[in-house]
C-alpha cells in the first residue's frame, strides 16, 4: 500500500492535494482526451503528474508548482487526460507565472516582497507600511516563494513606495468586487463575469481606500483570465543537444532483490553553440525480466539532486517518462542525468534489466535537434536471489524550537539502524516541508555525536536538503547512530521547519557483504516518511520545529568555552544576532556585564589592584563586515570583579535582516600583581548580555519605543566562559627518525625530528631555532659541539 500511495505522490500534482482543495465529495477525476480533440485552455496530463495549459497551435504551458497552479484554478477537475505520446507532440511554449493580485511573491535568495501584476511584472513592497496599507495587516500570510530557478520567468518593475494596488489585484469594497487595470477599479458586473474570468474571491483584498472607477467587466477578457496571456518568459526553441553513455556510467552487477537506490544508467547531453532546454527524457527498460522487478525508479541529476517523484515503468511498452524536467544546458556544456531504481523484493529472482534511451526522440526538448549514436544502453542488472541489510530511518528527539537568527541551531534530529550486515551511508536527502520560507535557513550540517559527517550551503530549488557524506558514514549491523541537523535560521517567527524522507531513494545505503544497496525503510519499520502529519504539535512521521521570535529577536551564538591568548586583540568574548521581523529598527542602548567567571580563584580580577584594565578597547564587531558598530572602555576602578558596559552608540536594523555582532576585547599583557589576571591559566571571563530597558530601541517608522514584550528573549543571556592563559609552545623529539648507523658521504640524511606544539590559545610564530649536536664515531672516538662541523658539512 505505502508503494501504491507513494507513485501517486508529487510535489506539484497530487490525489491527497485535490481531496484537499475540492473535498472528497466533490472529487472529480481527470476526463480522457486527445491532441486532436483539445481546444486552447484545455488543461492537461499524461502518465506523470504535471499538468499543462494547453494554448493551441501544437503548444503548451508548463505550470512550475502547485502554488502557481492554485493562483489561476481553485482545483484540477478540469484536467484532461491525454496519452503520453500525444502529450510529446505538443512543443512546451513556456512557464505560466503566478497570477496577478493573488499572493505576494518572494524569491529565494531575496529578502524583498514582491506584489504582481499582469505579464509576470514584480513590484516590490518597499515597506511594511505600504505592505499593511495595501494588504491589512496580515499581508506576510500571502507571501510565498518564487524559487530562483523560475526567476527569470519574471521581470521587475516600478516599486511600490506609495500604498498604490498594481493591475490585476482583485479589491473586495462594499459588496462588490473589483479588478485593478490602468491604474483603475473595474467593478465585475455579475457573478458570471466573476466566474466567466476564473477569478477567486478568496483572493479578493478587502479595501477602504478610494477607487478611481474604471468600466465594468460584464464577459470574459483575455487580459484578466488567460494565463498565457498574461504570462511572460517564452521558451526559446534552443539549441542543439548530444546525447552519449557517461563514461563513469554504473557497471552492471547482481543485485539484492530488495535494493534501494540503485543506479542504473547515467546519460551525458552537451549543449552545441546555444543553451539547450531539456524539457523530459523517456527510458526504455529492456531484458529478460518483469516489470514489477521494480517499485519505482527515480530521475537525478549529476550533483545528486532527485528531479522526479518514484516512476512505475508502463508494463506493455517498457517506458517510463521523466517529464517536466526543465533543465537548461548551458551552450558548450554537459548535463548529466542518472535512473535510479528501487527494487521490489519479487518472488521470481534472476530477471534481467538495462535502462536506454531508444532514440532521438527521447530526448525531449523545447525545439532543438538531439543527436546521438542511439540507442544509449546502460549496462545489465540481474536480480538476485539474497536480501540486503535493512537501513531503517527513525525520528530521533525533537529539538528546541530555535530563535530566528540563531546560527547552527539544530532543526531536525533523526536515527539510522543497521539491520543484518554492516551498512554504508553515502547520501541523506530531507524535504523540508513547513512553513519557513527556504531561503531563511541556510548552512546546513549534519553531525553524527560530535563529528560533522555532511554539509551543504541551501534548501534547493525542489525543497530538499542533499547531504552528501563523503566519506561514507560505517553502521554497524545492529547498530543505532544518532544524527543531528543544525542550520542558521533567519526569517520571522512562527515558522515550522518541517523534515522528513519523501521517498527510499533519498537516502542511498550500500549493503557491504553483498555490495548493494541498503533496503531503506521509512515507514514500516521506519517512523519518517511524513505521513499523518497535523501540526508541528501533532508532527506523526516528521520531525517539526517553529522559530521563535519577536518583533526583535536576539540570539546567542558563542563563542564556547574555550582558552584566550593573554595579550590577544580583539578576542571574541560574546556573539550574538539582532533580527527585526517587521519594522526598521534602532538600537540606543545595548547592556551587557563583564564578569569574573564562577570557579575562577580569588584573585582573579576584571582591572589589576592598581587599577590597571585588564580588557582594553570593547567594541561591538559586526562580524559580516568587520566594522566596529559601538566601542566602550571598561573605567579604572580596583580590583573589580564585574563591571556593567553599555554601548551607546546608535545603530539600525533593516527589517528582515540579521545583524551578526560580538563583543570583543583586547586582553592585557602585563598585570598589577601576579595571579591576578590569568593565574596560571585558571582565571575564567565571562560576559552577559543584559535585558533591553524602555527606550533602548525604536521604531524607525513610527519613532516609539519598541514595546519590551516585543523583545524575544528580554532576559539575561550568560555566555560561555573564557579562561585566559600564556601563549605556550611545547617542543619533543618527533617518532621520526630513529636511531641507525648513518653512511659517510652521504646527503640529505634525515638526524633529527622536532615535534613543535602551540597551546590552543593562541598562533605561535618561531623566528629562529638553535640545536647542539655531537658524535661517537665506530672506535669509540667522540666528537664534542666544537668539533661536529668536521663530520657535518651543512644542515
Amino acid at each position: 500500500m505505502q508503494n501504491t500511495l507513494k507513485k501517486l505522490v508529487s510535489s506539484f500534482v497530487t490525489f491527497t492535494t485535490i481531496v484537499s482543495s475540492v473535498g472528497v465529495g466533490a472529487l472529480a477525476l481527470p476526463s480522457v482526451a486527445s491532441a486532436a480533440t483539445l481546444a486552447s485552455g484545455d488543461l492537461v496530463k499524461a502518465s506523470g503528474p504535471a499538468v499543462y495549459l494547453y494554448v493551441g497551435d501544437g503548444k503548451r504551458y508548463t505550470f512550475p508548482n502547485e502554488t502557481t497552479f492554485k493562483s489561476w484554478y481553485k482545483d484540477f477537475s478540469g484536467v484532461k487526460t491525454i496519452s503520453d505520446a500525444d502529450l510529446a507532440t505538443l512543443q512546451l511554449a513556456g512557464n505560466v507565472t503566478m497570477r496577478a493580485g493573488t499572493y505576494l511573491a518572494k524569491i529565494t535568495t531575496d529578502p524583498k516582497v514582491y506584489a504582481l501584476s499582469p505579464g509576470g511584472q514584480l513590484h516590490w513592497v518597499q515597506s511594511e507600511a505600504v505592505a499593511s496599507a495595501l494588504y491589512g495587516a496580515n499581508w506576510a500570510k500571502k507571501v510565498v516563494d518564487v524559487p530562483d530557478a523560475f526567476f527569470t520567468n519574471y521581470s521587475v518593475g516600478a516599486s511600490l513606495a506609495t500604498a498604490t494596488y498594481p493591475d490585476g489585484t482583485l479589491l473586495s469594497k462594499d459588496g462588490n468586487l473589483y479588478v485593478v487595470s490602468g491604474g483603475n477599479a473595474r467593478k465585475l458586473a455579475s457573478s458570471a463575469a466573476v466566474a466567466a474570468n476564473g477569478l477567486n474571491a478568496a483572493f479578493a483584498v478587502a479595501t477602504t481606500m478610494s477607487l478611481t472607477a474604471g468600466s465594468d467587466v460584464t464577459d470574459r477578457e483575455s487580459g484578466v483570465a488567460d494565463p498565457a496571456a498574461m504570462s511572460t518568459a517564452t521558451v526559446t526553441s534552443g539549441g542543439s543537444l548530444t546525447a552519449s553513455l557517461a563514461s563513469d556510467t554504473p557497471a552492471g552487477m547482481t543485485v539484492t532483490k530488495n535494493a534501494s537506490s540503485v543506479p542504473l544508467v547515467k546519460v551525458n547531453l552537451t549543449a552545441g553553440a546555444a543553451d539547450a532546454l531539456v524539457t523530459g527524457l523517456r527510458f526504455h527498460r529492456v531484458g529478460i525480466g518483469a516489470v514489477g522487478d521494480f517499485s519505482n525508479v527515480y530521475l537525478y541529476d549529476g550533483s545528486g539532486k532527485r528531479l522526479s517523484t518514484g516512476r512505475s515503468i508502463n508494463s506493455t511498452t517498457n517506458l517510463v517518462e521523466f517529464n517536466s524536467v526543465n533543465a537548461t544546458v548551458k551552450a558548450g556544456t554537459t548535463w548529466s542525468a542518472l535512473v535510479y531504481g528501487d527494487f521490489s523484493t519479487p518472488a521470481s529472482t534472476g530477471g534481467q534489466h538495462s535502462m536506454r534511451l531508444e532514440d532521438a526522440a527521447a530526448v525531449m526538448t523545447s525545439g532543438g535537434a538531439v543527436s546521438g549514436s542511439f540507442p544509449i544502453a546502460g549496462q545489465t542488472f540481474t536480480v538476485g536471489t539474497a536480501s540486503s541489510g535493512r537501513l531503517d530511518v527513525l525520528k530521533g528527539s525533537t529539538p528546541t524550537n530555535p530563535t530566528v537568527g540563531s546560527k547552527q541551531a539544530e532543526v531536525s534530529n533523526f536515527k539510522l539502524v543497521a539491520n543484518t550486515n554492516d551498512l554504508l551511508v553515502k547520501q541523506i536527502s530531507l524535504y523540508q516541508n513547513g512553513t519557513v520560507s527556504n531561503s531563511d535557513v541556510s548552512n546546513f550540517n549534519l553531525y553524527q555525536g560530535s563529528t560533522m559527517v555532511a554539509t551543504t550551503p541551501s534548501v534547493d530549488s525542489t525543497g530538499h536538503i542533499v547531504l552528501n557524506l563523503n566519506p561514507a558514514y560505517l553502521i554497524g549491523n545492529g547498530q543505532t547512530k544518532v544524527f543531528s541537523l543544525k542550520a542558521d535560521v533567519g526569517g520571522r517567527a512562527d515558522r515550522t521547519i518541517r523534515t522528513y524522507v519523501e521517498y527510499t531513494t533519498d537516502v542511498t545505503g550500500t549493503d557491504t557483504v553483498y555490495g548493494s544497496g541498503a533496503a531503506v525503510d521509512i515507514a514500516v519499520n521506519g517512523n519518517m516518511d511524513g505521513s499523518a502529519f497535523v501540526s508541528c504539535v501533532a508532527p506523526g512521521n516528521s520531525m517539526c520545529v517553529t522559530t521563535q521570535g519577536g518583533q526583535l529577536t536576539n540570539s546567542f551564538n558563542g563563542p564556547s568555552t574555550a582558552n584566550v591568548a593573554k595579550g590577544k586583540l580583539a578576542a571574541q568574548l560574546y556573539s550574538f544576532s539582532l533580527t527585526s521581523a517587521a519594522n526598521n529598527l534602532e538600537v540606543r542602548n545595548t547592556r551587557f556585564t563583564l564578569q569574573v567567571a564562577n570557579g575562577s580563584p580569588a584573585a582573579c580580577l576584571l582591572t589589576g589592584s592598581a587599577s590597571t584594565a585588564y580588557f582594553r578597547s570593547l567594541k561591538l564587531k559586526n562580524l559580516d563586515t568587520g566594522a566596529t558598530v559601538a566601542s566602550k572602555d571598561l573605567g579604572s576602578a580596583a580590583s573589580q570583579v564585574t563591571s556593567t558596559v553599555t554601548f551607546t552608540d546608535t545603530y539600525n536594523l533593516s527589517v528582515g535582516k540579521t545583524l551578526n555582532l560580538a563583543f570583543v576585547a583586547d586582553l592585557s599583557n602585563s598585570e598589577d600583581v601576579a595571579g591576578q589576571f590569568f593565574t596560571n591559566g585558571t582565571c575564567m571571563y565571562q560576559v552577559v548580555f543584559n535585558p533591553f530597558q524602555l527606550g533602548d530601541v525604536k521604531d524607525v517608522n513610527t519613532g516609539e519605543q519598541l514595546a519590551l514584550a516585543k523583545i524575544v528573549p528580554n532576559t539575561a543571556l550568560t555566555g560561555n566562559a573564557q579562561t585566559v592563559k600564556s601563549s605556550g609552545l611545547s617542543v619533543a623529539l618527533a617518532s621520526n627518525p630513529v636511531s641507525g648507523t648513518i653512511v659517510k658521504n652521504q646527503a640529505n640524511v634525515a638526524i633529527a625530528g622536532l615535534s613543535l606544539t602551540a597551546a590552543a590559545q593562541s598562533d605561535i610564530t618561531i623566528t629562529s631555532l638553535t640545536l647542539t649536536g655531537s658524535a661517537t664515531l665506530n672506535g669509540g672516538v667522540t666528537y664534542t659541539v666544537a668539533q661536529l662541523s668536521t663530520l657535518v658539512s651543512s644542515l
